[in-house]
């Protein structure tokens, strides 16, 4: 018998999101490690946490803020710079890769 999945669990996975030309991706990986591979700069590591309704994905000093939606897209909604959230004026939505 399958127990529910955590919250967390229900994150862990592989997205995407077009910006541009570019197609960016984002990996959640169930020890709260995350990776990023935009095109232009290359793979960089980062660690992920639930806080609430929101998933923040922490990449160096910046942290991105993302809502979860209903169908399990993720949405960068406003980011984190020196402890202040600064809106974004266009949100980018991470679609959920099917494994």
């Amino acid at each position: 018998e399958k127990k529910p999945l955590s919250p967390e669990e229900k994150l862990v996975g592989s997205y995407e999101a077009k910006k541009g030309g570019d197609t960016e991706k984002l990996v959640l990986l169930e020890n709260g490690k995350a990776q990023r591979n935009p095109q232009r700069f290359g793979l960089t590591f980062g660690t992920w946490k639930l806080v609430g309704k929101e998933n923040h994905v922490v990449f160096g000093l910046d942290t991105a803020v993302y809502k979860i939606e209903p169908n399990g897209d993720l949405t960068m909604i406003t980011r984190i710079i020196d402890g202040k959230r600064k809106e974004q004026s266009r949100q980018l939505t991470f679609k959920r890769l099917k494994e």
